[in-house]
């Protein structure tokens, strides 16, 4: 029976003979074998292919996220256009509201009147609440018999 050994590479690549049981080198019958799989070739194209299919991929994505933010941009500075025109009339409104209250009250001051009525500043608006009153007028006829009595107690 004939022992056959694998030629054993070194750190060098340099193929050493193996001797069998008699002490006879071996290499005569033994051809370098190269370790290449037959499907080696194909699954490395296979691993290219699909990497060139990933990198395809990520870049459709990042494009299409770019491609979106900017979309998103564009509606977001309509948007603050929108909220800015907005504000400015807000501000003329409640400005406006404002001026109108201080007039009612200078009105007030310079009659020398009482407000009787609760005034409201509302966002935009002012509202005279009737309900509530800030004093209470007494009737003619309780105001002369007040008057009369102050006049004789004193």
């Amino acid at each position: 029976m004939k022992i056959i050994k694998i030629l054993v590479l070194d750190a060098n690549k340099k193929v050493k003979p193996v001797t069998n049981k008699k002490g006879q080198t071996v290499t005569n019958d033994i051809e370098e074998k190269k370790e290449n799989y037959q499907h080696e070739e194909e699954m490395k194209q296979a691993i290219k292919n699909e990497k060139a299919k990933y990198r395809y991929r990520i870049t459709l994505i990042k494009y299409w996220g770019i491609h979106s933010v900017k979309n998103m941009r564009k509606i977001a500075n309509s948007i603050y256009s929108k909220f800015e025109d907005w504000i400015i009339l807000s501000i003329k409104a409640e400005n406006e509201a404002l001026n109108q209250l201080t007039n009612i009250l200078k009105s007030h001051i310079e009659k020398e009147k009482k407000v009787k009525y609760e005034l409201e500043l509302d966002t935009f608006d002012i509202l005279i609440n009737m309900d509530v009153q800030n004093y209470i007028e007494l009737p003619v006829t309780y105001r002369i018999i007040f008057i009369i009595y102050i006049i004789f107690t004193f």
